[in-house]
């Protein structure tokens, strides 16, 4: 059954659907991404079966009170099903969530009565939110307290939806679907759950978290970083979707819920551009800098570069969690107006990211690109 909906989740995404911008140097992560939200929509008209019950007396809803400050740490989630805890901070802006999930502000927070929201990115800590199911716990501290939900079911739906309204307490996780995408999606994959049990105790918090340090660094020389934005507010270059190739084991599991693998794709697509750029112009020690094997490449002194497909990229990691390569691909890129099928191949040595080799496949004459 449907449940009624009150505010625009457009607005709870913004910040998620910020995620191309994240693929760029790490200075992108300060506030000027951190816009205010836009105004949300009225709610529809609430049916009586769509509603859930008030709490019961027995089970202790935490008051309300004002929200934290905007990116001060409000809170921390566990959900043992994934083996992931995950600190959370107040908005969901680009520059908060960079740095955890984040708890949107138009809902109440955790154990209070009402719809609270936590939302993270796709890439991130809630790349593997579609395996929970019905009855899997999820446990919430904040100052008030610590908080038990069951889980009782998700649901896909347009970001133009709206939030949840709820009589009870309650709490949704949402991320953008699908959620293997690299870009701005039109939908959410909620997780829906219900408080079951709460404890009210004061609990200190702490309220500043520093932006992540990535441990990645990207051999990229410097007449590329000195001459050219690497950033994808500054290229047009369409996101497709991240996709892992592993050993199947819980530390791979674990890489792929946290903020490496999106630090890692940040180098990988810098490596991209870079590339693209230093060969535009020619300029042989960067090239070679780059990648020694440039032979029949068909970027050099290029009049027109364009990507009207999208960049995915595939990580392979180690039985370890450690990513071993990272394999970049574009099935359709316009050079001179002539459409190519772009793969590049990266590896890691030690936390150095590397081009190992650049293969351009030639889709069509002149004539037939479009």
């Amino acid at each position: 059954m449907r449940r009624t909906f009150a505010i625009s989740l457009a607005a709870l995404g913004l910040g998620m659907m910020a995620i191309p911008l994240w693929i760029g140097p790490a200075v992108q992560w300060t506030s000027q991404f951190a816009a205010p939200l836009p105004t949300v929509k009225p709610s529809r008209t609430i049916q009586p079966s769509q509603s859930l019950s008030p709490e019961p007396q027995s089970l202790q809803a935490a008051p309300l009170q004002d929200n934290p400050k905007p990116g001060q740490r409000c809170a921390t989630l566990w959900i043992p099903s994934l083996h992931l805890k995950v600190p959370v901070v107040q908005g969901t802006a680009y520059g908060e969530l960079l740095l955890a999930a984040g708890h949107y502000p138009g809902s109440v927070m955790p154990g209070q009565l009402g719809t609270s929201v936590i939302a993270a990115h796709n890439a991130t800590y809630f790349r593997h939110l579609n395996q929970l199911r019905p009855g899997n716990r999820l446990i919430v501290t904040t100052s008030q307290g610590t908080f038990w939900f069951d889980v009782t079911g998700h649901e896909i739906v347009s970001d133009t939806a709206g939030l949840p309204v709820s009589p009870a307490s309650t709490l949704d996780l949402e991320a953008c679907d699908p959620l293997n995408a690299l870009y701005l999606t039109p939908n959410r994959y909620i997780v829906e759950s219900r408080l079951v049990r709460s404890v009210l105790t004061d609990h200190a918090t702490p309220t500043v978290l520093m932006p992540p340090a990535s441990p990645y660094h990207a051999m990229i020389p410097s007449f590329v970083t000195d001459h050219y934005s690497l950033s994808l507010q500054d290229n047009s270059l369409p996101m497709g979707t991240l996709r892992y190739q592993d050993a199947g084991t819980a530390a791979d599991f674990t890489y792929q819920q946290s903020v490496l693998p999106l630090q890692a794709a940040t180098e990988a697509v810098n490596l991209w551009l870079a590339f693209k750029d230093a060969s535009q112009v020619d300029n042989s020690s960067a090239m070679q800098a780059l990648w020694t094997h440039a032979v029949g490449n068909p970027y050099v002194n290029a009049k027109a570069i364009a990507f009207p497909g999208t960049l995915s990229l595939l990580f392979r990691l180690n039985a370890s969690g450690q990513p071993l390569s990272i394999t970049l691909r574009d099935p359709f890129v316009r050079i001179n107006n002539q459409l190519f099928s772009v793969t590049m191949d990266t590896k890691f040595t030690g936390d150095t990211l590397f081009i190992r080799q650049v293969h351009f496949e030639r889709l069509m004459s002149s004539g037939g690109a479009s």
